[in-house]
């Protein structure tokens, strides 16, 4: 009869990483608050500040430069430094694919990431129901552009296939890892401000579920939960090819946080003092 400690094992894990846990809820409620709030800002007719953004450009460059922003304090924040920031369920499995994320934390990471948008989306939608239900609005949902689904698709693909392949490459890098933050934010403000006419620039196939269940609109819900799931992953796959290592899971490690991945970040650490020398 098998034993049942590693089962056992794997749930004493998940007790205690639960702070990790909590605090990756906490950033996805943080960042779909920002999400929320700058699009009624900057797309509600209702919105005082409306009307300074009628231009389509415009109102892309705005949504684009407040979210790189909220990408960027998030991931340099308490929360994100505790959990790593992902964000995303894309990123935590292919972080998984790569052997840096046991099953147990994924399985977990997943349902904060999931909880933590769907509650702020229903509390929003009780707090200010107009503006969230507004069609300019409508939950954050993503709809394909003019150019079809199948042009979206592509869209979507190429920005979490370059999403993931620049997060590997610089938070693998030595002296360049510092500044994934960065990377990351600015790769969010210009996907947003160029891409989404074609998709929305989602990448975040959590997200577009829970959007479209709370605005009854599945149309074309399939390529913003395909398209991530299948880009990322790839990124990791060609990034491996490179022979290249992967340190850890974590988007910014330059703190004095614990990690519960199977982190290798002392060596990175390593690699800089030696060829700082």
């Amino acid at each position: 009869m098998p034993s049942p400690r590693p089962q056992i094992c794997m749930w004493k894990l998940s007790l205690a990483h639960w702070p990790e846990y909590l605090c990756e809820a906490g950033l996805v409620a943080f960042f779909v608050l920002a999400d929320c709030l700058i699009t009624i800002a900057v797309k509600y007719p209702g919105s005082p500040v409306h009307s300074w953004f009628l231009d389509p450009l415009g109102q892309r460059v705005v949504i684009g430069l407040g979210l790189g922003t909220a990408t960027l304090l998030l991931i340099k924040s308490p929360l994100g430094e505790a959990s790593g920031a992902h964000m995303n369920p894309a990123i935590t499995l292919t972080f998984f694919y790569l052997g840096k994320i046991r099953l147990v934390d994924l399985c977990f990471y997943i349902i904060a990431q999931v909880t933590g948008i769907f509650a702020t989306l229903f509390v929003l939608s009780r707090l200010f129901p107009e503006p969230v239900m507004h069609p300019a609005v409508n939950y954050l949902i993503s709809m394909s552009g003019s150019a079809g689904e199948l042009v979206a698709f592509a869209g979507e693909f190429l920005i979490a296939f370059l999403l993931m392949a620049a997060l590997l490459w610089i938070n693998n890098t030595p002296y360049w890892a510092r500044h994934t933050p960065w990377c990351v934010a600015l790769l969010v403000t210009f996907f947003v401000t160029v891409e989404s006419p074609l998709s929305g620039a989602n990448m975040d196939p959590a997200l577009a579920t829970i959007s479209d269940f709370f605005g009854r609109a599945w149309r074309g819900w399939w390529l913003y939960f395909v398209a991530p799931l299948l880009a990322m992953p790839a990124a990791a796959f060609l990034y491996q090819g490179t022979a290249r290592r992967v340190y850890c899971a974590k988007l910014f490690h330059y703190n004095h946080r614990r990690c519960i991945f199977r982190c290798e970040f002392p060596a990175l650490l390593a690699e800089e003092r030696t060829r700082g020398r």
